[in-house]
């Protein structure tokens, strides 16, 4: 029955691909996915730009769990979508699994929980301003007894669809021993200016924090690099800002990397954040005195130790006012960010 299920729901698909556009600036690397921490689903991009498929989760938390792509709009105007779902719930219950969109925060579900395993619709009719925020995803009851799934198809956004001046192919982060590393690329540039580099602050709002010069215009592949130096501790997430020569902008992807300010960059700091003492070790091969220096956000030189064996070594800092700083070997080749409180 399962199968039978499943191949009438890829045909409702297919035949409501006609006119779907997630391309241009709608393209899958300008939507922006999220996951709930404990979720196990997934967004599968691959029938784009006819449609996009969104997997909602089936651990076993008995929690809530999102999994979501969102963007927002360039124009304003009408715009429209088609939907598919299917519920793959032991129980054929679409209760559990709820998918919908949400506009600027105003949430409308479009499956139906007293509705069939598989069940369709077309969404039309609304005016938005521009900048609007669109998001789609499926709230999955974790309860491992099935999933479900949301394709969206027939995608026309306000102002139709708008030819992007940079195309990203590949945005990513990788953790490296003194720092994270963001690469991406671009298959074709008009009249790109630069790029910003931007980090997800804890209050959900993004920080510049570098600045790319673009390179050659035109359809020739083009690969870019940034190196942040003072990642946080956790999950870092990074986003770029393209940025016209007129001034208009528009963004990648997000990529994501884990960083570990104890482990991470070789010098292991103890109880970070700290009070009055930092702790301080450097790596175990570590065999010759090394000049530590403690600088401000500013670059203003606040302290200077010399460390000469890999044994931890204890510093008073209760003189520091609360914040964050750097400390760096005279190197240059470790740095680790200090937090005071």
């Amino acid at each position: 029955m399962k199968q039978l299920y499943t191949l009438s729901f890829i045909l409702l698909v297919f035949v409501c691909n006609a006119k779907a556009q997630f391309s241009g600036r709608y393209a899958p690397a300008r939507w922006t996915t999220f996951l709930s921490p404990v979720s196990n689903g997934s967004i599968d991009f691959s029938g784009a730009p006819n449609s996009v498929r969104i997997i909602g989760s089936d651990g076993a938390n008995a929690t809530n769990v999102l999994t979501e792509i969102t963007i927002n709009t360039i124009a304003a105007g009408i715009w429209q979508f088609n939907w598919a779902y299917q519920t793959y719930d032991t129980y054929n219950e679409a209760q559990w699994d709820l998918a919908y969109v949400t506009i600027n925060g105003t949430y409308t579900q479009l499956s139906n929980n007293a509705g069939a395993v598989t069940q369709s619709g077309v969404f039309s009719g609304m005016n938005i301003p521009a900048n609007s925020t669109i998001t789609f995803g499926i709230n999955a009851t974790d309860n491992t007894y099935g999933s479900a799934e949301l394709v969206i198809s027939n995608f026309v956004p306000p102002g139709g669809i708008t030819t992007l001046p940079v195309s990203f192919t590949q945005v990513s982060a990788t953790p490296k021993e003194n720092f994270i590393r963001i690469d991406w690329s671009t298959a074709s540039e008009v009249n790109n200016d630069y790029f910003e580099i931007e980090r997800l602050n804890t209050d959900n709002s993004y920080t510049a924090i570098g600045k790319v010069k673009a390179g050659t215009h035109g359809n020739s592949t083009q690969q870019y690099s940034f190196n942040d130096n003072t990642p946080f501790n956790g999950t870092n997430y990074y986003r770029i800002k393209q940025v016209d020569i007129d001034g208009k902008h528009s963004y990648s992807t997000v990529a994501q990397a884990k960083w570990n300010n104890n482990t991470q960059s070789g010098i292991k700091v103890i109880a970070n954040p700290v009070n009055n003492v930092l702790q301080v070790q450097l790596p175990a091969n570590n065999n010759k005195p090394q000049s530590l220096q403690l600088y401000n956000m500013t670059g203003g030189l606040l302290n200077t130790w010399i460390i000469s064996t890999n044994q931890l070594q204890a510093y008073n800092v209760s003189h520091l006012a609360a914040g964050i700083y750097l400390l760096k070997t005279a190197d240059g080749k470790l740095t680790k960010k200090i937090i005071k409180k």
